[in-house]
């Protein structure tokens, strides 16, 4: 993803960093490739705040030479969904539970993967699942405290 044209949008480049070349027309920022090698998945816009849960992107995908860009799914939060050779991981917005989805690729559909742990405020950082499908990483916050301490004779 880069800003060289203007806007967010998702570019290729040889491994050496060479002939950059734009693939996204209509705005790309998070891309993750499909597991052909013949796609790419990328988030429409940037997130509106780091933790990308406070406003909803659309999740796109188009051919790795530009061809059309294509709404795989109208809403999703940026950092927190990946490509598996199952099919796409996602934490589903607006529903006000916690439920990881999964967009199979096999039937096109869309099915509660499972649920996370705790409440959903307590996800903080991204959430990703391995390429086969069989883990999810996520970071949560347990516990948030501090301690006050009094420094006598401080100098």
């Amino acid at each position: 993803m880069s800003r060289r044209s203007g806007a967010y949008q998702v570019w290729k480049m040889t491994p050496a960093g060479e002939h950059p070349t734009q693939v996204t027309r209509n705005g790309g920022f998070e891309a993750q490739e499909s597991p052909d090698g013949k796609c790419i998945y990328y988030t429409d816009s940037a997130p509106s705040e780091a933790s990308g849960r406070v406003t909803p992107v659309r999740l796109m995908r188009a051919s790795v030479n530009g061809d059309e860009e294509v709404v795989v799914v109208p809403q999703i939060w940026t950092f927190h969904w990946s490509v598996t050779k199952k099919g796409i991981y996602y934490l589903s917005p607006g529903s006000g539970a916690k439920p990881h989805q999964i967009l199979r690729f096999e039937s096109g559909r869309n099915e509660v993967a499972g649920e996370l742990p705790g409440p959903l405020a307590t996800l903080i950082g991204d959430a990703a699942v391995s390429r086969d499908g069989r883990w999810l990483l996520m970071t949560e916050l347990d516990r948030n405290d501090t301690d006050l301490m009094l420094a006598d004779k401080f100098h």
